[in-house]
């Protein structure tokens, strides 16, 4: 293993280089890919890999102004959906939350639940 410590940083254009300027791809690592820099993750993407778990509690005081704020982002978050060209289809956390609210807290069938999350079939 090489002991020698690289600082990188952003060049303010979109790289990362060192202090010397050198790009960070133009290093070799010796034992293999343990250091994966091709594949930088975002955080949106690891959010979205690695969703966050939902729970529901219907005895919380504050679940139903919760809801009424959730159900506010959905909304949206449909209508943003409705203005784009092509939607996969991606959920939200909070489409997610609300269609379990509905599912499970108001005992709404899931055909029912789903439409209003704005989620499609």
């Amino acid at each position: 293993m090489s002991n020698n410590i690289y600082f990188f940083t952003e060049d303010g254009k979109g790289g990362i280089t060192t202090e010397d300027g050198v790009e960070a791809m133009d290093y070799i690592i010796d034992e293999g890919n343990e250091f994966n820099l091709k594949n930088l993750p975002n955080l949106t993407k690891y959010k979205e890999s690695n969703p966050t778990p939902i729970e529901l509690d219907p005895e919380d005081e504050n679940l139903e102004n919760s809801m009424l704020l959730i159900t506010g982002r959905v909304e949206k978050s449909k209508a943003a959906k409705l203005r784009a060209e092509k939607s996969y289809a991606t959920y939200t956390d909070d489409q997610k939350t609300l269609f379990l609210y509905n599912l499970k807290i108001m005992f709404f069938s899931a055909a029912k639940s789903a439409r209003l999350a704005g989620i499609s079939e």
